[in-house]
């Protein structure tokens, strides 16, 4: 008779630090998921609100440069213009609420990876993966690609790229 007869594998165990990162991803996803849907609900005070600012630092900017120096005073003036006009453009109530959507379902996705790998499947690595890629194209695809745009990607998914390697680090215990 063997000695394992009758008794059920026993469960892989979950690696503790495996298990620090889905639930830093649980509670991460769970607050972008929150806190953009207050924003999407929001769209128009915040659009407002950038809206106001945008107009007091223009006149601050320009009452600021020196009339002593106009060929460099028009030229600060047109590329502050052009900065402005892009980020205009994406402080708008309705790319505000894109965005939001956008990000929305980027941490679903993230947090959707996080389950799976929270019950240690393979998969949920590279749902995770899709979900961080899924954040950086939102505004790459709303904005295009101009230097704020970029930036916003990279800033706004920059943990993602760091969970995605310390998962990396836990792939061998995902079955």
């Amino acid at each position: 008779m063997d000695d394992t007869e009758g008794f059920e594998d026993s469960p892989a165990k979950r690696p503790q630090f495996l298990t620090v990162l889905c639930i830093l991803t649980f509670i991460g996803s769970s607050l972008f998921i929150f806190r953009n849907a207050m924003l999407y609900a929001n769209a128009d005070a915040v659009a407002g609100i950038f809206s106001k600012v945008k107009n007091s630092a223009e006149k601050n900017t320009m009452s600021r440069m020196d009339s002593a120096n106009m060929r460099r005073r028009q030229e600060r003036k047109i590329a502050f213009g052009n900065m402005m006009n892009s980020f205009s453009d994406m402080a708008s109530a309705g790319s505000i609420r894109k965005n939001a959507i956008g990000t929305i379902i980027s941490s679903v996705i993230t947090l959707l990876g996080a389950l799976v790998m929270w019950r240690l499947r393979r998969i949920g690595f590279f749902i995770y993966i899709l979900g961080t890629l899924a954040g950086v194209a939102v505004p790459l695809v709303l904005f295009g690609a101009s230097g704020n745009s970029i930036a916003m990607a990279i800033f706004s998914q920059f943990f993602g790229f760091l969970f995605i390697a310390l998962y990396a680090l836990n792939y061998r215990s995902l079955r």
